[in-house]
């Protein structure tokens, strides 16, 4: 009787069980075994608001309304910072902007990175990062180096003060600067070190 009631409904609890399980985000470390740089999607691409992960309740949470949508090869996410050593520390190691087609919120992909966008606003510096996939398929024209992706892109800096720096931010940059590829990587490797 009971081996014929759990073969009756196994799918449905195997069901409830995944269905209950959300993933951990917050956890997972900044770059795989494979030494790819990783980041957490959490605003798809043509949203008209910006979603943050919730690291208490593992869930993805309305956190800003943007003026008008995100265009549509615009993804906003965060590079994880690994297991926390310490309580107070964040789990965000770098803010992301990826430049791809959408994807999915809660999509951990391996990135490129292209550029460092340091954005200036009093006491209060910001950095966006830019990225690509990995994944050369998945990649738009222009974005396999940061000097394609300069050229392709030339008004990178109006359109992220534009959509992003004065609505999640809730900033008027005094600056905005690029950093080099150099500069990039020894930015990720400081923040990887502090963790």
């Amino acid at each position: 009787m009971v081996s014929l009631l759990l073969r009756r409904f196994s799918p449905l609890l195997l069901f409830l069980l995944f269905a209950c399980h959300r993933t951990d985000y917050s956890t997972l470390p900044p770059m795989g075994e494979d030494h790819w740089l990783r980041m957490v999607v959490e605003t798809p691409a043509g949203q008209n608001f910006v979603s943050r992960f919730d690291s208490e309740s593992r869930k993805f949470k309305p956190a800003v309304q943007l003026n008008k949508s995100l265009p549509e090869n615009w993804n906003l996410g965060f590079v994880p910072a690994g297991p926390k050593k310490k309580a107070e520390q964040n789990y965000r190691l770098v803010e992301v902007l990826l430049l791809s087609s959408p994807k999915s919120q809660g999509t951990v992909l391996k990135i490129i990175p292209l550029g460092i966008l340091q954005i200036q606003t009093g006491d209060d510096p910001r950095v966006l990062l830019l990225a690509a996939p990995a994944d050369p398929s998945d990649r738009l024209a222009g974005t396999d180096t940061p000097e394609e992706m300069a050229m392709e892109f030339p008004d990178i800096f109006e359109q992220v003060e534009k959509n992003l720096a004065l609505t999640v931010y809730k900033a008027n940059p005094q600056s905005l600067t690029w950093a080099d590829p150099t500069q990039i990587w020894q930015f990720i490797f400081s923040m990887i070190k502090i963790q």
